[in-house]
């Protein structure tokens, strides 16, 4: 993991150990920023009006920006506009730093950054189906439709939620979509809920097997460890309410 810098280094064993040490998980937005599991989409419902924001870094074989040889940190926030539509507007750190430096002279980099080391995405997904007793979610979605649109995807998906003890929060989800571009064939997962405090992550996409977890620690705050690959470590923190 070349890109695997010092911030980001902390930024992912600081998850980790802080999973360790607590004990909480639930829904919250993928390390795109947008609804799913590690670093697919899924048709999971939003209520209108929830929002979350978070933090995260992945390495440069799962997410690389162009040609550059380095991970990535990125900073999302996500927002449900309508029960049936959300957005995600992030900013993507291609040197796997937090936040961002402007270079100017010094470093040419692509003309759309303005000399900054970030890239600006937004996404947005449209929520056509909610499950019911025969049927799964569908969902459809454009990830990255604006500026240098280097990981961009349109996609198409379903997702069907089965609690195994209704009341309890214990439950599975299963998912499955194809898309293009960054997402490229077909992709899907399963969650696992084995507590309202806790979800584990099986996801498969572009060929490769990534695992991960979702852990609430406070009724808002999420730890988002991944293992990418089955090689890699990422992840990251997100905050989310309802306004």
């Amino acid at each position: 993991m070349r890109g695997f810098c010092q911030p980001a280094r902390i930024l992912a064993m600081c998850t980790l150990l802080l999973m360790a040490a607590l004990g909480h998980a639930g829904a919250a937005p993928n390390l795109f920023g947008e609804e799913g599991l590690i670093l697919s989409p899924t048709a999971d419902a939003m209520p209108k009006g929830a929002y979350a924001f978070g933090i995260n870094t992945v390495d440069e074989t799962y997410r690389r920006y162009n040609t550059e040889n380095n991970g990535t940190v990125t900073h999302y926030y996500h927002h449900a506009l309508l029960p049936f539509l959300d957005i995600t507007l992030a900013l993507t750190n291609f040197d796997n730093q937090l936040l961002g430096r402007h270079f100017g002279p010094a470093r040419p980099l692509d003309s759309s950054s303005g000399g900054w080391n970030i890239d600006k995405m937004a996404s947005a997904r449209a929520l056509l189906l909610q499950q019911g007793k025969a049927w799964c979610s569908l969902a459809v979605g454009w990830r990255d439709f604006t500026g240098t649109s280097y990981f961009t995807a349109k996609y198409a998906v379903l997702s069907r939620s089965l609690p195994l003890r209704p009341g309890t929060g214990v439950g599975l989800t299963l998912h499955a979509g194809y898309g293009t571009g960054t997402l490229k064939g077909a992709f899907g997962g399963v969650e696992y809920r084995p507590a309202e405090s806790l979800a584990l992550l099986l996801e498969s996409e572009r060929g490769r097997i990534h695992l991960g977890a979702r852990y609430r620690l406070t009724r808002q705050l999420d730890l988002q460890p991944a293992f990418l690959g089955l090689r890699g470590l990422g992840g990251g923190v997100a905050y989310h309410n309802t306004w």
